[in-house]
């Protein structure tokens, strides 16, 4: 769980101990108990949270929100996940940014789809001329893949 001070008790077990409930408490009591340990609890983590992730606020144009909505959702993130990653990715690696580029996606799951056609082969066939292609062919996509990476 968490490490605080103020906070000695690491799980609601300790807490229901420490007050005794469980021993000599009703059921609405035991519940309410409950209840107060998780508000206390996230009373403490958020603020243990906030000391270290500092927020900010960024504001946008309608039309720029719903662009970056867009591309957000395309690639499965929330929004302020996305932009994070987006600007995090733009000052680690220049101007590369995280939204991979339609082309190199498609052009991935060509790839894919070829190595899953390769390795089907290999495994329906004893053929040594196949195996030794087979470890060509994986050669050559252990390149293609390196190549592939900074746009996926």
């Amino acid at each position: 769980m968490m490490e605080n001070k103020k906070f000695k008790f690491r799980t609601v077990q300790e807490y229901l101990d420490h007050l005794g409930v469980l021993e000599r408490g009703t059921p609405e009591e035991i519940r309410h108990a409950r209840r107060n340990f998780r508000a206390i609890y996230l009373k403490n983590y958020r603020k243990h949270y906030k000391r270290f992730h500092p927020t900010v606020s960024l504001s946008f144009k309608e039309q720029d929100k719903l662009l970056l909505s867009e591309h957000a959702q395309q690639n499965g993130m929330r929004l302020a996940s996305f932009i994070q990653q987006l600007v995090l990715d733009y000052l680690n690696r220049g101007s590369i940014p995280c939204v991979p580029d339609p082309g190199m996606v498609e052009a991935k799951k060509l790839f894919l789809l070829c190595y899953d056609l390769v390795e089907e082969l290999h495994f329906e066939s004893n053929s040594q001329d196949l195996k030794v292609s087979y470890r060509r062919l994986l050669e050559l996509f252990a390149k293609i893949e390196n190549f592939l990476k900074p746009w996926s």
